[in-house]
Parts: structure tokens; C-alpha cells; sequence
């Protein structure tokens, strides 16, 4: 007789976790390094009287517009989520949150959603645009994986 015990859930994942997500850093890298090229060609091509034309504050603006554009697309590619043994380290762009293990209540990826969401104690949300909805079952998986994490080290003695 072959007896099947309960399913096993696989381990949790060990501390410190960590995650990056997949999709939007590939596209911010990609969308980063052809802004570069495409300045560079484009203003190697201007004939060298069009660009003796441009004055220092009118390169500046230029450059300015660029830097900001590039700063937003690494703000973007900077989002992760650290799990470690006192809690969670979100990073959005470039907003820091730390939250404690007891402060997290529930972690969600609906289907459709943009990105995780954690729901915190305090009856607030913080978004965690670190798990993308986009990165499909990758994404899932992590949050199945930050849910278990956080089922395991936010228990409270009431919660046994």
C-alpha cells in the first residue's frame, strides 16, 4: 500500500534574501544604453558648424534633461526587496523603507497588479515594485516566497 503523506511545502528561503526584479531592470539598462549611443551618434553627426552653434548653457540644458532621464531610469533599475533575520529592507526607486518582521501583515501580487503590495500593521501599504507583476510566475514565486517569510518571522505571542 503506498500511503502519501500531507504535501511538504519546499524550505524557506535562507536569510538574508534578496530580490531584484527581472523585466524592468533589463529594459531600464537597455532603454539607459541607447539614450547614450543615440546622443553620442546624433551629436556627432550634427556638422561641427550646427554644434559651434549650441551655447554652453544650451549644452547644459541638454545634458541636464539627459541626466535627469537617466537618473529616473537607474532609480527604476535600483528596486529590491532584502529580507534578513530583523525584516525588510524596500527599496522604490530611490525611497528606503525598513520595516520589522512584526510590522508586515500580508504580502499580495494580484493578478493584473503592477507589483507586490506588503499591507502593514500601521493599516497602511507600501508598494513593492521590487516583485513586478510583469516578470509573471518569477514574480509569483517571490511572492509566495516573501509571504512564507514573512508568515514564519512576524508571529507575535498571540499569533500562537
Amino acid at each position: 500500500m503506498n500511503e502519501a503523506g500531507p504535501p511538504t511545502s519546499p524550505p524557506l528561503p535562507a536569510l538574508p534574501w534578496h530580490y531584484r526584479p527581472l523585466g524592468i531592470r533589463v529594459a531600464a539598462t537597455a532603454m539607459g544604453s541607447l539614450m547614450v549611443g543615440a546622443l553620442v551618434f546624433f551629436w556627432l553627426a550634427l556638422p561641427g558648424s550646427v554644434r559651434d552653434e549650441f551655447t554652453i548653457a544650451q549644452r547644459l540644458t541638454l545634458l541636464l534633461i539627459f541626466a535627469v532621464m537617466l537618473a529616473f531610469l537607474f532609480g527604476i533599475a535600483r528596486c529590491a526587496i532584502r529580507a534578513d533575520d530583523h525584516g525588510l529592507r524596500v527599496v522604490n526607486v530611490y525611497k528606503v523603507r525598513r520595516l520589522e518582521w512584526p510590522q508586515v501583515v500580508q504580502v499580495r501580487l494580484l493578478r493584473g497588479d503592477p507589483w507586490a503590495v506588503l499591507d502593514v500593521d500601521d493599516g497602511t501599504t507600501i508598494k513593492a515594485m521590487a516583485i513586478q507583476g510583469s516578470d509573471g510566475r518569477r514574480a509569483r514565486q517571490a511572492t509566495e516566497h516573501l509571504r512564507r517569510l514573512v508568515e514564519e518571522h512576524s508571529r507575535t505571542p498571540r499569533d500562537d
